[in-house]
């Protein structure tokens, strides 16, 4: 959707860039997880640990790179229409453009370790 105003809103120099933050911390305060729903089960599973799988020890990067992005979008208008933040974003971008839809999904999920 993005995309579309782009091409739309150019026309009235009216600028729109797309941010593509890789794994990238919430900067929000933890709470307790809500194990109640069974439906949910496997994917929690599958997704505990997450982090260490992703970007091992050091975890992710905090939201504050984001902002940084946000900002220099907004104060420099030759900002690109897409601007990936973080160094996985970069990879994972540049992977994704070299591989159709399923390629990737099972890549992702390959990495992820996602089974279902």
């Amino acid at each position: 959707m993005s995309e579309a105003l782009h091409y739309e809103l150019g026309h009235f120099n009216i600028r729109t860039v797309i941010i593509e933050p890789g794994y990238i911390a919430p900067g929000m305060k933890s709470i307790e997880r809500d194990n109640s729903n069974a439906a949910y089960h496997q994917l929690r599973e599958e997704l505990n640990g997450l982090d260490s799988k992703v970007t091992g020890p050091q975890g992710r990067t905090g939201p504050d790179v984001v902002a940084r992005a946000i900002r220099a979008a907004i104060e420099d208008e030759h900002t690109p229409l897409r601007v990936p933040v973080g160094a996985d974003a970069e990879l994972i971008l540049a992977t994704r453009s070299q591989l159709g839809d399923a390629e990737f999904e099972s890549l992702m999920r390959a990495t992820i370790g996602l089974t279902w």
